[in-house]
């Protein structure tokens, strides 16, 4: 009988792994924790788990690595700090160098601690059962985003999320859950189940917030894992794969399309885009590409965009062009290549399919400090840490034979 193989003795595992498992899953939420002078409390408590890190690596006498994302990562955060000299306003500027520094440091300690398949399961089990929670209260709770319109969020006390980054922040949740459901290791009918059913709301969620970025990336993400996943079989087998991803789509229309208004299905048809030019964003993406035009190098500044014009760019691609010039766009998009090579060579389609559906959200999106960019930095680093890993045991044993 196969049996359900995620550790259940996670309190044997190291004290900041455990810490770590939580901080991922405690992202989802960020938006509706206290804020201090520095962020939310979650800031604090990635800090806190920052200091625990140095320290035991300092009593360890464990040197600091540096791996070729992290280090393209310390170059754009270098460029970005740099381009404050010339920035046109002080406050966006600090500011989004405080949280992108922050999370680099957050990745160098990701990227300096050995994990393996195990800790990649309970990351993932952590994140989706968040995800599930999150869409289990944003469900029940059925709050407009602004008290107005046909979109849905939740509303926590005055604290809202945009309907836009939820869908960025669930998706890693529904992937998890459907590379859990389709994966051949450890399949119980608990595990199916809970795997359906977090699927089955978390889209629910992303279809009741009207995000068509978020249902665009999903599609890209969702799809291509679900490809990968049918041509790794041959000849007959791939058809009967074919069969089951129809079997499934079924009963997830069946489940999803009843509870969602049929205003919001409309609204993330890829046609309607077209019609209200993606909410106004052709015309920002318009002023910031004359902006860089100008500053194409260099860039105006980090926060230089916001400042000047008092509005995001909605769009994480032109927004580093704009702020950063080529340079700081060079770097920022050799840590994306870097991770999704590394992931390509590996093999490891669900980390591929992490990062194709936040590089489809992001193009709609603003992402500097936000965790809907950075948690799949984050969860990447883990996997291809796992692979290198299990190379480098694979390689002690071959040696020892």
């Amino acid at each position: 009988m196969m049996r359900f193989t995620i550790d259940t003795k996670l309190f044997r595992k190291p004290v900041l792994k455990i810490g770590l498992f939580v901080y991922l899953a405690l992202t989802i939420f960020e938006g509706y924790l206290s804020r201090g002078v520095f962020g939310s409390l979650l800031k604090y408590y990635g800090l806190a788990l920052l200091l625990f890190w140095l320290l035991t690596t300092i009593k360890d006498g464990r040197h600091v690595r540096f791996g070729k994302t992290v280090t393209a990562l310390i170059l754009w955060l270098l460029v970005c700090l740099f381009s404050l000299i010339w920035a046109p306003g002080y406050y966006w500027g600090q500011y989004y160098a405080l949280a992108i520094g922050n999370m680099v440091l957050i990745m160098l300690m990701v990227d300096n601690i050995d994990w393996d398949s195990n800790d990649l399961e309970w990351f993932l089990f952590f994140y989706k059962v968040s995800a599930m929670i999150f869409a289990v209260l944003m469900i029940q709770n059925a709050d407009l985003y602004h008290d107005k319109g046909i979109r849905y969020t939740l509303n926590v006390g005055d604290k809202e999320i945009d309907p836009n980054e939820l869908a960025g922040l669930l998706i890693p949740g529904l992937l998890a859950s459907l590379h859990s459901l389709l994966s051949r290791r450890n399949r119980t009918l608990l595990r199916t189940m809970l795997d359906l059913v977090i699927i089955a709301l978390v889209t629910i969620a992303i279809l009741m917030g009207g995000s068509r970025g978020g249902m665009l990336g999903l599609t890209v993400g969702g799809g291509a894992y679900i490809l990968a996943w049918v041509f790794k079989e041959k000849g007959g087998r791939v058809v009967i794969r074919f069969v089951l991803i129809g079997l499934l789509l079924f009963i997830l229309s069946a489940l999803v399309i009843p509870q969602v208004d049929d205003s919001l299905i409309r609204r993330v048809m890829p046609e309607n885009l077209l019609v209200d030019q993606g909410s106004g964003r052709l015309e920002i993406w318009e002023r910031a590409f004359q902006i860089w035009k100008k500053n194409p190098i260099f860039g105006i500044g980090l926060g230089g965009f916001i400042s000047l014009t008092g509005k995001a760019v909605h769009n994480t691609y032109l927004l580093i062009l704009t702020d950063t010039g080529i340079i700081g766009f060079t770097f920022w998009f050799a840590a994306v290549s870097f991770t999704f090579v590394q992931a390509w060579r590996n093999g490891d389609d669900f980390d591929i399919s992490l990062l194709l559906s936040m590089l489809v959200i992001i193009f709609f999106l603003d992402a500097y400090q936000k965790k809907y960019m950075w948690n799949v930095f984050f969860l990447s680093l883990v996997s291809i840490k796992r692979f290198s890993l299990s190379f480098r045991g694979v390689m002690l044993s071959n040696y020892s034979v």
